[in-house]
């Protein structure tokens, strides 16, 4: 992008210098003078007409990739929309195992069941 805004500003330049010339070339009166703003003139206008086809060049450049870049992003979100989503469930692999409280002739005791796999 900053090339394309140097590519800018040195087209105004370039414009400015075009339409300085064309006035001093319409003004002049001597034919060295009339030579000089005329070759001046052309030089700049070629300038200017070069930094246009460049601007131009790095727009549609800039247009391809952003086309490609939102093409390829569309096609990946759908895809990633038909994956499956993880759930996670906890079962437990080697054993299982539970323990529960038990109340015993005024004391507590634990109730240990473990189920081996």
């Amino acid at each position: 992008m900053i090339n394309i805004y140097t590519l800018n500003r040195d087209a105004n330049k370039e414009f400015e210098n075009v339409e300085t010339s064309k006035k001093r070339f319409s003004e002049a009166i001597w034919r060295e003078d009339i030579e000089f703003y005329r070759s001046q003139y052309n030089y700049s206008k070629a300038n200017y007409n070069n930094n246009l086809a460049e601007i131009s060049e790095k727009w549609q450049s800039i247009g391809i990739v952003s086309g490609i870049a939102a093409i390829s992003t569309y096609f990946t979100w759908k895809q990633s929309n038909k994956l499956k989503k993880p759930i996670y469930k906890e079962t437990p692999l080697l054993s299982d195992a539970k323990v529960n409280p038990v109340l015993m002739d005024k004391t507590v005791a634990l109730n240990i069941t473990i189920k081996i796999r």
